[in-house]
């Protein structure tokens, strides 16, 4: 039986057609590498087509391939077209207007008689979904705001009713974060949690899978002065709890791999090897994840890094943040730092701003447990797939680019690891 799209094959519409693959090779009852690696053609060819001059040599290549992975397909089932559509859309529609305005209007300070205008929900943002809207005050008066919502589809396991109060002791102990407005649960209209923060100007850049082409800006000095202010506030001082009412020692740290390895065991479909080979790893070296505790941001890449003009406007999405090492931050920014320039020059600026030089056993070791944490994250997306839980068709497939790459530098990195602690020795 041959795999189909209402009916079409090969020469159907291509989004379709690329959706309905994706399915089903997801369906598999292992996914291998193989189809890890053919999905990944899906991002790759969607880029293409939505940027005409990216367009390559190689694309009749993707072509081929794609057509291959469907011929293996062969006697699977038909997808059916309407299967593909739900999956490809996002399985959290935006937050409704009507119902937003009526929360703000009980809620909000002088709320009455306001209104919401120019809702727009943004694209990514797949553990939480993020809104813009304007907020027109009876006085007339505009005020600019952000939504950020619990997702159904979390991979992370967070929620903004943790976010929120960090959010807020941050802002208030002058840190350059957004303003924390309102955090609303159980709320009729809109029944996923969300908080409320200011819009603030500025742009950030690229993506989970990236910075993109742009080099037109070096924004790497800029984040070493927001890491810098980040790790220098006292975490006892904020008063806010799981960073105010607890240390950070081995036990903590522990206690942090504890938990991303039993959502491993929970939503793995089948052992990976490497990443129990490197579970093991972090237990057994976590004298070298031990430095003075602090807020750590977690996933303080680019595309959170709030700038204008080549200022510091602020750090956006604290959904990763926990009380940790500063080291955590220092090794998750690498990649995307030597992607603009030198890493020991962002270093460099990152200790002229108050913050202390990690050593490269550290480095290592926090390299290795970034790549464990990014494992799991794609395990966990891809067993929610596989299970029939709401999850939007895109995550998968940014889930399985990214586990394949993940995996793959893990063991280079525990030998880099091993390296830098012989070289203290």
């Amino acid at each position: 039986m041959k795999n189909t799209v209402g009916g079409a094959g090969l020469h159907a519409d291509p989004d379709k057609l690329l959706d309905a693959l994706t399915i089903a090779l997801m369906r598999q009852p292992n996914l291998t590498r193989e189809a890890m690696g053919g999905l990944s053609l899906l991002r790759r060819r969607r880029a293409e087509r939505a940027n005409p001059g990216l367009i390559s040599t190689h694309d009749r290549t993707l072509e081929g391939q794609l057509a291959a992975l469907a011929a293996m397909q062969e006697g699977v089932g038909v997808v059916a077209a309407a299967d593909a559509a739900a999956l490809a859309q996002s399985v959290l529609g935006p937050p409704d207007a009507g119902a937003l305005e009526a929360c703000l209007r009980a809620k909000l300070p002088n709320g009455a008689g306001g209104q919401v205008l120019n809702i727009k929900t943004i694209e990514g943002g797949y553990s939480k979904q993020t809104s813009f809207f304007e907020w027109r005050r009876a006085d007339g008066m505009h005020e600019d705001y952000v939504l950020r919502r619990d997702a159904k589809s979390d991979v992370i396991g967070t929620t903004v009713c943790d976010e929120y109060p960090l959010v807020a002791a941050l802002h208030r102990a002058g840190y350059k974060v957004a303003e924390a407005v309102l955090l609303v649960t159980g709320d009729p209209g809109i029944p996923e949690p969300f908080m409320i923060v200011r819009r603030m100007g500025g742009k950030t850049i690229g993506g989970p899978l990236g910075a993109g082409p742009d080099r037109s800006a070096n924004p790497s000095l800029v984040l070493a002065e927001a890491l810098a202010q980040l790790h220098a506030i006292s975490p006892a001082e904020l008063g806010v709890p799981r960073f105010s009412d607890q240390p950070f020692d081995k036990a903590a740290l522990l206690s942090d791999i504890g938990y991303w390895r039993d959502r491993y065991h929970v939503n793995r479909e089948a052992a990976s090897p490497t990443l129990d080979l490197a579970f093991d790893f972090l237990v057994s070296e976590a004298d070298a994840g031990l430095q003075p505790g602090v807020v750590v941001h977690g996933d303080c890449d680019f595309y959170n890094l709030l700038t204008e003009d080549g200022r510091f406007v602020a750090l956006l999405d604290w959904e990763m943040a926990h009380l940790g090492s500063p080291v955590w931050d220092l090794s998750y920014v690498k990649e995307s730092v030597e992607s603009f320039g030198p890493y020991g020059a962002f270093l460099d600026a990152y200790v002229q701003h108050g913050g202390l030089r990690p050593s490269a056993a550290a480095l290592a070791y926090y390299n290795v447990f970034r790549l464990v944490r990014g494992g799991v994250m794609c395990v966990t997306g891809v067993g929610m797939f596989n299970r029939g839980q709401p999850i939007a068709l895109d995550l998968v497939d940014v889930n399985c680019t990214l586990y394949a790459r993940f995996l793959l530098q893990l063991p280079d990195a525990i030998a880099a690891f091993r390296s830098a602690k012989g070289a203290q020795t």
